[in-house]
């Protein structure tokens, strides 16, 4: 966020802390301190969350794709705990959609639906211990001597918050002053024009049509995605099995990366079985035994990733 002069809005100190964005990323530590019994603390000592939406919780979630992990993890966050608001999630039934899923992969728009709820739990939750959660947006912050002041618009008007801490949860943004920076080789990733789609579209509900539009009429159109992401491999599962009327070949579709692109497996004697053995005892966690247990990829990123190295 940028740095802003002293405006003369309303002012409001929260004391300890604020927390901008209420999407799973901002709410994830506030839902921890609420099962953990440390919430009630924490507001006492000053506590305000902003965020835009109406109904907080889910965020940007919601594309067109499945999730990278399994369906069960979600459910965590209801476990037994000092939160009665988040424990009665686990009767409705958009949380026993989710329980179907186990240790599968699920679509994004119902563990968006999952985290609305959980949004809403958590709301009452923080409203129970007179916590503000306000509806508006963040302009700008900046920081002062006692910590920040952050400028909202709120359906109110603007006004200016300070805390001593500033928690930035605001979420994954692909804006085109960045991509213009972006070179792939001695090529300007802005002179593509309209052959270059941000992934967000491209996993959007409306990312096959835009994708179609590009690619139809084409004699053996080529593909390249940028990066070795979930969502880079998302988008090539995309293209590889939802657009079934535009005709590729073997090599059409290329995924340019920096880092090998790793399958998760729950052990290394699984790994071996397979025939996977370019991995070290480095990447063997030391906790769980399991291999790749962050960088590697799951589900059908994981297909694809097993598909392109011959495993």
């Amino acid at each position: 966020m940028k740095p802003t002069k002293t405006r003369t809005w309303p002012h409001r100190d929260f004391g300890n802390a604020l927390f901008v964005g209420a999407g799973p990323a901002g709410l994830a530590p506030l839902i921890w301190a609420a099962r953990t019994g440390a919430l009630s603390a924490l507001a006492e000592r000053g506590l305000a969350v902003v965020d835009p939406s109406a109904e907080p919780g889910a965020g940007r979630i919601g594309h067109a794709i499945h999730s990278d992990t399994a369906a069960a993890t979600f459910l965590e966050c209801l476990e037994d705990g000092a939160a009665p608001h988040l424990s009665a999630v686990r009767q409705h039934p958009v949380a026993r959609r989710v329980a179907h899923y186990g240790q599968g992969s699920m679509p994004l728009a119902e563990v968006a639906d999952f985290l609305q709820e959980v949004g809403r739990a958590m709301v009452s939750t923080l409203r129970d211990y007179h916590v503000p959660v306000i509806a508006g947006r963040a302009l700008a912050s900046r920081q002062t001597g006692a910590g920040w002041q952050t400028e909202i618009e709120a359906a109110s008007g603007r006004q200016n918050l300070s805390s001593r801490a500033l928690v930035l949860a605001t979420g994954a943004t692909q804006d085109d002053d960045r991509i213009a920076a972006v070179r792939i080789g001695a090529t300007p990733l802005p002179s593509l024009g309209d052959r270059l789609l941000h992934s967000d579209v491209a996993l959007s509900a409306r990312g096959l049509d835009e994708m179609r539009e590009r690619l139809v009429g084409r004699v053996n159109p080529t593909i390249a995605i940028i990066g070795g992401s979930h969502s880079a491999l998302a988008s090539a599962w995309r293209v590889l099995h939802e657009l079934n009327d535009i005709p590729l070949d073997v090599g059409s579709v290329a995924i340019l990366h920096r880092r090998p692109l790793r399958p998760f497996y729950a052990s290394p004697d699984q790994a071996r079985a397979d025939g996977f053995v370019d991995f070290t005892d480095a990447d063997i966690c030391p906790l769980t035994g399991r291999l790749f247990r962050l960088a590697g990829f799951r589900f059908r990123a994981r297909e694809l990733v097993c598909q392109a190295l011959g495993v």
